[in-house]
């Protein structure tokens, strides 16, 4: 039914901004870009597209302000 397959899709999209991978776009994700940034951790390939939310193929600050700009909107 379309709602198998709408619950199918969900569970298969990523989330941009979600570096984290727990469904919510927080905090959490923020400290893991600056983290990453400031070179303490490593991300996966999956957690690094997730990151690069202007679509550069680097992870730096402005995608740390896009993802500041996402947060407070919610």
């Amino acid at each position: 039914t379309l709602r198998e397959v709408i619950k199918y899709v969900d569970l298969i999209r990523d989330l941009p901004g979600d570096i984290n991978e727990d469904g919510i776009i927080s905090y959490l994700d923020m400290i893991m870009i600056l983290s990453y940034i400031l070179n303490f951790t490593q991300l996966s390939q999956n957690q690094f597209e997730n990151a690069d939310l202007n679509f550069d193929e680097s992870l730096d600050i402005y995608d740390l302000l896009l993802l500041s700009n996402i947060i407070s909107e919610n």
